[in-house]
């Protein structure tokens, strides 16, 4: 049998042999008894790994971009929040993604950043270090280009 797969650890534990491709050709077959993870992950990228997840080391650059406070509410119910007083940094260099579920406030919360939400209660905008006042897309815009 044939079984293709990356989930080393379940493959050792419950396959007898143990062939490794790559780049379309074979580069060794073993009992998976004489192999350890190590030893498969260093066949199939072509050296030794000496750590598979290596601890990241960067330089953090400086805040180019900072929301305080955000709130918004949802304008047909007053009260009723989509997001309430989050916050957050960006540095130069990284790349930050704002993810959720439908209905978890993602949304509003970057319409609200753009000044596209009509529920915006309150929200603390720093571009560069410095406020920036962002009450329509426009305005948001206008600081992108300006900055």
């Amino acid at each position: 049998m044939i079984y293709i797969s990356h989930k080393l650890e379940k493959f050792l534990a419950s396959a007898d042999r143990l062939t490794v491709l790559r780049d379309g050709r074979t580069v060794g077959t073993d009992a998976t008894s004489s192999l350890d993870e190590p030893q498969v992950i260093a066949r199939m990228v072509g050296r030794e790994v000496g750590q598979i997840f290596p601890e990241a080391t960067h330089e953090h650059g400086e805040v180019i971009f900072e929301a305080r406070n955000i709130t918004v509410e949802d304008p047909a119910v007053p009260g009723k929040l989509f997001v309430e007083r989050v916050g957050f940094t960006a540095r130069k260099g990284e790349v930050l993604g704002i993810a959720g579920l439908m209905g978890s406030g993602r949304s509003e919360l970057l319409m609200a950043i753009f000044g596209a939400h009509p529920g915006r209660k309150s929200a603390e905008i720093l571009v560069g270090g410095k406020p920036v006042q962002i009450n329509h897309p426009y305005d948001a815009i206008n600081t992108a280009s300006a900055s």
